[in-house]
């Protein structure tokens, strides 16, 4: 009898050919063996077992390498998660998902999600993912930071009240700190003061902690007329030389008029029922030509009412406000926000409680920040945002390192922080359960700077390079039906994510930036795929998506178009659901076939590494085929080939050098799967 020599089996395993008329290069049953570079056949690689068993089994596993180590981060159905590296185990949560895990990294932090745990990890520490506002905890007291006006920021002009003298005026006292005036029959009040006690002279540019004064100074006096809208003008004079006489004048002096035909009418603006006057110091005339005189050498102050019918006037507060160091007017608002500061990295609180109105006038104020480690010990930064005056919104005034936790007095111009232009997002959430309390279920990092999350409906956008909060004008809904599960969600491309649910297949696009009114330039859409997902694994190589359909594998492209990389070489093994009888062709030259059922009742493993999908399926063994045990089943995309593994591994990731790490249900092992230096099982 002739022998048939065959040396050609680069078709690889087919299960689905025929034993007496299939292809002769093809091999119905492949154990242990792989193709080499050559097409020749060759021992498979072994496994390597990575640390102890676990005492629960593993439902999620992903690894990365952050800061320089290799970590395996595993999630089981007890709620644990637990970070690997190197020899070393560590419990680094619980209370977690008893099902579902998601993982990233970003900026050497792991990122974790599992039901209600949400962390994050730079491989030493492990803090919460989401950092608490100001206002948190047991030291809440609703106050935003403690906020007062500088009060050195005053000059009084005025000297000793009891030093003023009525040039004209039919009457003049000094009654609780104010000077009660009485008008002239000639509808004036004029008064001064060049007492050489209140002026040795007097220097106005300098306030108290040596700050001078500049040409932005507010001069400010509070008037009370009995009839506002009988008050014709007020001027004030700041008197260079000390006159002759009471009411004479003097050469060098400064002068201001406010008039009640300017518009508008200074004089009705009152308040309790004081109306105050203020004029920039700039705007102040000079009169005199000696220039040995100045701000710094005043002798006496006049000041000059003039009404249309006689009346009494009251007079107070007679101020200059400001310094070089003075440079806040108007009224403000404070608030703070918590932050993790790492490089790149900037983890944001939401804002905290919000001052009260807080008037400042031509002066600074003194600001006491809220100790943010008594909420947040991962707080490494406090950053103080100001509103009012200028400002329009909430603009970053401080930043303020926990190492120099104290007061600070802010001089920050409205102008200067207008040009620093950093600015609040007072729509801020948590990624904390209290703020975002639906499970996270993937996690995509670093896509336009941000971080997305997603749950079984809704994708939440970050802040830019803020992974611990989301805008909460930003969430984007792909799902409204109570009935549709979310699967996964994969980058396909630089702007292209692809999310697979138990009803359609979506793909998210745009530019992602964001616009004036605070909404992102993405759309989202579905693509109308013939075959839906039906497990939580996917993965994406050469710009496809690689996920389980209810007929085996497939590669989705952008345009929603389909292959299966089952082909006719392992097809047969996908019969869909079971019946209650034996079904017909229960395996395939020894290889139980796939049921298909959706997640949560079965699940499809997978991952892409060395070019190749590696994949775990469920397959029946004996009667009564309710009992399931699994198999690898691994792609080449080179070489165009399936081959399986005979391992009971439920869930797979790849790592960042090549591995493929699984969870052996048999032993509870997590192992190192193929491995590309060892031939032997568990060495």
């Amino acid at each position: 009898m002739p022998q048939i020599k065959i040396s050609d089996f680069s078709a690889g395993w087919e299960p689905s050919n025929d034993a007496i008329n299939g292809k002769k290069n093809c091999l119905l049953k492949m154990d242990a063996v792989t193709l080499n570079q050559n097409g020749a056949l060759v021992l498979g690689g072994g496994t390597q077992k990575q640390g102890a068993a676990f005492t629960n089994k593993v439902h999620s596993l992903y690894s990365k390498f952050i800061n320089t180590h290799r970590i395996i981060y595993s999630a089981t159905a007890a709620g644990e998660v637990f970070r690997d590296f190197d020899v070393t185990r560590t419990l680094i949560g619980t209370g977690g998902s008893a099902t579902r895990a998601a993982f990233s990294s970003v900026f050497n932090f792991g990122l974790i999600a599992s039901g209600n745990l949400r962390l994050k990890d730079d491989t030493v520490n492990i803090t919460n993912l989401g950092l608490a506002k100001p206002d948190d905890g047991p030291t809440n007291t609703g106050n935003g930071p403690s906020v007062w006006v500088e009060n050195s920021a005053i000059l009084n002009i005025a000297g000793s009240l009891n030093h003023f003298v009525a040039y004209e005026a039919a009457s003049l006292t000094v009654t609780n700190d104010t000077l009660v005036i009485g008008a002239a029959a000639s509808k004036r009040a004029v008064i001064e003061n060049t007492n050489s006690d209140d002026y040795p002279p007097f220097d106005s540019l300098t306030f108290v902690n040596d700050n001078d004064g500049n040409d932005d100074d507010t001069f400010s006096l509070d008037i009370k007329p009995d009839d506002a809208t009988k008050v014709y003008f007020v001027s004030v004079g700041l008197l260079l030389e000390i006159p002759s006489a009471p009411g004479v004048s003097v050469d060098n002096w400064y002068g201001f008029i406010w008039r009640s035909w300017d518009t508008p009418n200074p004089f009705l603006n009152a308040i309790n029922p004081f109306i105050t006057l203020t004029a920039r110091r700039g705007d102040f005339l000079r009169y005199g030509f000696d220039n040995t005189l100045n701000w710094r050498t005043i002798k006496g102050i006049r000041i000059t009412i003039v009404g249309t019918t006689v009346q009494n006037y009251s007079v107070n507060n007679i101020h200059f406000y400001g310094s070089d160091q003075s440079l806040l007017n108007g009224t403000y608002e404070y608030t703070q926000i918590n932050v993790l500061s790492n490089g790149a990295y900037v983890g944001k609180s939401p804002h905290g409680p919000i001052t009260s109105n807080i008037y400042v006038l031509s002066s600074y104020t003194i600001v006491l920040p809220q100790d943010p480690t008594l909420v947040e010990p991962q707080t490494n930064e406090i950053w103080i945002f100001r509103r009012g005056g200028n400002l329009d919104k909430f603009y970053l005034v401080k930043v303020m390192r926990y190492d120099e936790y104290g007061t600070f007095e802010d001089h920050l111009s409205d102008i200067d922080a207008l040009t620093l232009g950093i600015t609040l997002n007072e729509f801020l959430l948590s990624l904390r359960p209290a703020d975002l309390p639906d499970d996270i279920l993937a996690i995509i990092s670093q896509f336009y700077q941000r971080v997305l999350y997603f749950t079984n409906s809704t994708i939440y956008f970050s802040e830019i390079n803020s992974p611990d909060s989301y805008d909460s004008r930003l969430p984007i809904k792909f799902s409204g039906a109570p009935t549709e599960i979310f699967m996964w969600a994969k980058k396909v491309g630089e702007n292209i994510i692809l999310i697979g649910t138990t009803e359609e297949i979506y793909i998210l696009t745009g530019t992602f930036v964001q616009l004036p009114d605070g909404v992102l330039d993405v759309y989202l859409r579905p693509l109308g795929v013939d075959y839906t997902a039906i497990s939580i694994d996917a993965a994406v190589y050469g710009g496809s998506l690689i996920y389980m359909s209810a007929i085996g594998w497939r590669a989705l492209s952008l345009n929603g178009q389909s292959i299966s990389l089952s082909f006719d070489k392992i097809d047969t093994l996908f019969q869909g659901q079971l019946p209650g009888a034996a079904p017909v062709n229960y395996n395939r030259y020894g290889y139980g076939v796939t049921p298909i059922y959706v997640y949560p009742q079965l699940r499809y493993g997978c991952c892409v590494a060395r070019d190749k999908l590696w994949t775990s399926v469920p397959c029946i063994t004996t009667d009564p085929y309710t009992n399931f045990s699994r198999r690898m089943q691994v792609y080449d995309f080179v070489r165009k080939y399936w081959r399986p593994l005979q391992y009971n591994v439920s869930v797979l990731a790849a790592c960042d050098d090549g591995a493929v790490i699984g969870f052996f249900e048999n032993d509870n092992y997590i192992r190192n799967i193929d491995h590309a230096f060892l031939r032997t099982l568990d060495t």
